[in-house]
């Protein structure tokens, strides 16, 4: 059976167990979906246009609760998969996530020991290169890109000496490839190893290598070598312990992006998940107001549906209507305090830092709840 079909099965038998909140959809979208995925994407590279359809139907899915039905007012898939503290909904993507996942395939090639990783080697690379010629298989397709990523973004800590190609491996500060400019298509016939240059634990480089640089030359010398003989290590860079995991190779490809201010005041223990989403797309004015539907097209007579005198948008009935304006003026004097009610990010950030925890967090569940209440209300 085709794997979109598969899934688009299993997204139907899911919506019977939703309860029609978005947030639940995106939990049944990262647990089910992207669990049922995770072996073939660990092994196989999917091609673009069958990860675009799986995408389709998880997007889909996450808005209305059926693949075949597209809702026009949501936030972009791009923003929808970034994680939670840059104001995404961390939904895993699965373009993403085929990627991550070859991508620490890979690192265990280069790394492990065991003898599937040994026999690929033997089979796939050459000087620790990928072999210039084709071959025929299912699994390489999918990893041989990426050796050149894993490589540039790792780093080789010196043992024995025996894995590590001294002209092409990064085990100084760059490869002596780089230093010396040695063009990438002769890197395949330079097969001396690191462990050529060291005799009885100290350091013994080819004389025309020091005479060609002295400089280099003295800066690997300041290379420390283990005085019992170690194997080889290569070490990712980001990482605290050195080894490429699934959840920072996922991370990495995704980049880092700049640290949404009211993470933390929407996304916690205190507030259900189904009022802060209301939030959250408020937030980006992606809420299906009269507003947005006319931006996409539809024609349609705008009104506010509590005070009936302003066309809809969503700073009216929010913040500015006169109905709802008394909402925020009952709660302002309920509670003694003072809030700017201009707009959702000022009347979230606005309280931060003023009085104790457990009054900010009162505060900050009565606006977000206020804010479902009128959302609930208007429709």
């Amino acid at each position: 059976m085709h794997p979109v079909s598969v899934i688009t099965y299993v997204l139907n038998i899911l919506d019977t167990f939703n309860t029609g909140v978005t947030m639940g959809r995106v939990q049944l979208v990262n647990a089910v979906i992207c669990s049922m995925l995770t072996y073939s994407f660990h092994v196989y590279k999917w091609p673009s246009s069958l990860l675009s359809e799986v995408a389709k139907a998880m997007r889909n899915f996450i808005w209305s609760g059926s693949v075949d039905q597209k809702k026009i007012c949501t936030v972009s898939w791009s923003q929808l998969c970034k994680p939670k503290k840059e104001g995404g909904l961390a939904v895993m993507d699965p373009v993403k996530l085929n990627q991550a996942s070859l991508l620490h395939l890979t690192w265990q090639l280069l790394t492990s020991e065991e003898s599937w990783a040994q026999l690929c080697k033997t089979r796939f690379l050459q000087n620790g290169r990928p072999k210039a010629h084709y071959i025929t298989s299912s699994v390489w397709h999918g990893m041989k890109h990426n050796i050149s990523l894993v490589l540039s973004h790792s780093k080789w800590y010196v043992g024995n000496g025996c894995n590590i190609n001294f002209w092409a491996d990064n085990w100084i500060e760059r490869t002596i490839a780089e230093h010396w400019g040695i063009p990438h298509s002769i890197l395949h016939s330079l097969s001396m190893k690191v462990f050529d240059c060291i005799v009885n634990g100290n350091w013994c480089l080819p004389a025309f290598f020091i005479n060609k640089d002295a400089t280099l030359a003295s800066k690997i010398q300041t290379v420390t070598l283990p005085v019992d003989p170690l194997s080889d290590k290569l070490m990712w860079k980001s990482a605290t312990d050195g080894e490429l995991s699934h959840k920072i190779a996922y991370a990495f490809l995704n980049g880092t992006g700049k640290r949404a201010p009211w993470i933390n005041l929407l996304w916690n223990t205190y507030i259900p998940p189904s009022r802060a989403s209301i939030t959250w797309r408020l937030l980006y004015n992606k809420l299906p107001i009269d507003e947005n539907l006319r931006k996409r097209g539809c024609s349609i007579v705008s009104i506010c549906c509590f005070c009936m005198n302003h066309s809809e948008t969503s700073q009216h009935i929010f913040f500015t209507c006169p109905v709802t304006f008394q909402l925020w003026k009952w709660l302002c004097k309920g509670a003694y305090l003072s809030l700017d009610c201009s707009n959702c990010l000022t009347l979230l950030l606005g309280r931060i830092g003023v009085g104790s925890k457990m009054v900010q967090q009162t505060m900050n569940f009565a606006i977000i709840h206020t804010i479902w209440v009128i959302w609930i209300e208007r429709n």
